[in-house]
């Protein structure tokens, strides 16, 4: 991972979130919710389905469709990829963009999340697939 400016706009980007839906006087997104919207951010560069692994076992992209998270999500992997593009010279992989998530998120999911409730992130990653069905291992 490459300094910190990835995983501080990630930080500011879902705090603006977190005060625009309480503006509007709506709640935080689920985890289920936010993993959605990744996938839908991170789009046919994604090799995979995002999952979470928690202290309550895995948990999947899903939850009602929400326009509004998905277009601040895709604004936050933008400017994560400006980030790179800045210090690398070239656009995070989708990897590297849900391990500054799972870092963030993971860290302080009180902050962003919804349906946390003790609830431990232990990481935030793609789920091995092929053509829609889990791969098992040789």
């Amino acid at each position: 991972m490459i300094g910190d400016v990835p995983a501080d706009r990630i930080g500011s980007g879902l705090q603006n979130l977190a005060g625009a839906r309480r503006k509007e006087q709506l709640a935080a997104p689920t985890l289920p919710q936010l993993l959605s919207a990744l996938e839908h951010a991170l789009g046919p560069k994604a090799p995979g389905r995002v999952i979470a692994e928690t202290s309550r076992g895995t948990v999947h992209a899903g939850g009602p469709k929400d326009p509004f998270l998905e277009g601040e999500i895709e604004t936050i992997v933008r400017a994560v990829n400006e980030a790179y593009e800045v210090e690398r010279e070239r656009q995070a992989t989708p990897e590297e963009i849900l391990a500054n998530f799972d870092f963030v998120v993971g860290s302080a999911p009180e902050t962003f999340l919804s349906d946390v409730g003790g609830l431990a992130i232990e990481d935030i990653a793609f789920a091995a697939v092929d053509q829609g069905r889990e791969r098992s291992e040789p």
